[in-house]
């Protein structure tokens, strides 16, 4: 089944590469997680926690790339990394494209998702809240 990706990084957003981080706001933080309520509202999602933000997966029947690119924007995934798959597409590697590290090496060791369906992370964010 394909899968849709979005790396949404809940403390700073770049817009181009070599451009400074800025921070995120809490206003865009939360117009982010409401755009992903809406859209796993009625799908198959999960949601993986990482050092700083999520790994959001969103299962689909059929994928098409410009569908996938425009939901991925919508849901405010890495602006370079939507740039970079859609580089990848124009020259048909599309093997690596929607590509998420679930395991990475850091000063601090080893960091790994943790992953709950998205009903499962929305409805303890309410709860938080």
């Amino acid at each position: 089944m394909p899968i849709i990706t979005v790396d949404l990084d809940l403390e700073e957003v770049r817009h181009e590469q070599g451009d400074e981080a800025k921070p995120r706001t809490p206003l865009e933080t939360l117009i982010c997680l409401l755009r992903l309520a809406y859209v796993c509202s009625d799908r198959r999602c999960y949601v993986c926690r990482t050092r700083k933000g999520i790994h959001v997966y969103i299962y689909t029947d059929v994928y098409d790339i410009e569908k996938a690119v425009a939901l991925r924007s919508y849901l405010c995934d890495d602006p370079i990394r939507i740039d970079i798959d859609i580089s990848r597409a124009r020259r048909g590697k599309l093997a690596y494209i929607e590509t998420l590290f679930r395991v990475k090496l850091t000063r601090e060791g080893m960091s790994k998702e943790m992953c709950v369906d998205a009903k499962t992370f929305l409805d303890e964010l309410v709860r938080r809240l």
